[in-house]
């Protein structure tokens, strides 16, 4: 079971942390290729719990966007929220998601520690919803029924940015690969979708930039 970005899930189902390194897994998005999933909440301030690595982010805030490169086969995707909060600070939280799991032995994730799926906070995976490692491609229900240790189940990565105002929102969503600074498409999606119910974002965003 995954939270929608807009739920704030209890305290203990949101203090975990991802032991994979995924880094490198997740390229470049063209926004026309993907959408919005549910849309942004446009409406009253909440209460809203977000995590920041193994820290946990709480703020009263409301959804301008939320942008996911999900597809139907997809093992590994990254999903990207924007939120403004009461005093008008910006909040872009992003997640590195997997539903991966692997046999314990698996050799795709030597050297790493990751937890026993069926010890995996509530906001993650569920077993049931696991998809297996192509490389030990486990049997995921029955051997974890028969041993709980012996499959383990890849965690997600969030990463949360606080902004003081739109302008260092769009700094803080670059991104810099081999020594380029560039804003991916799936962060140029999400700000597209909170400039529309922003106006702070679309000002922003309509700004010229000298370099």
């Amino acid at each position: 079971m995954r939270t929608h970005p807009d739920e704030s899930p209890p305290d203990s189902e949101i203090d975990g942390h991802s032991n994979s390194d995924h880094s490198n897994m997740y390229p470049d998005i063209d926004p026309a290729e993907h959408g919005p999933v549910g849309g942004p909440v446009n409406g009253p301030m909440r209460r809203i719990k977000v995590r920041d690595g193994i820290r946990v982010v709480a703020f009263t805030g409301t959804l301008l966007g939320h942008i996911t490169s999900e597809r139907p086969d997809s093992l590994h995707w990254t999903e990207l929220s924007i939120y403004r909060k009461e005093d008008g600070l910006f909040i872009a939280h992003r997640v590195g998601v997997s539903c991966v799991a692997h046999r314990a032995d698996c050799s795709a994730i030597e050297g790493k520690n990751l937890p026993a799926v069926a010890d995996m906070k509530s906001d993650e995976f569920a077993t049931e919803d696991r998809r297996p490692c192509p490389v030990c491609r486990p049997d995921i229900a029955s051997e974890a029924a028969a041993d709980p240790a012996s499959i383990r189940g890849e965690t997600d990565r969030h990463w949360v940015g606080i902004c003081k105002d739109a302008f260092s929102l769009i700094s803080a969503l670059h991104t810099n690969r081999h020594g380029v600074r560039s804003l991916s498409g799936l962060a140029s999606a999400a700000l597209s979708q909170a400039a529309e119910h922003d106006a702070q974002i679309a000002a922003a965003l309509n700004t010229e930039l000298e370099v």
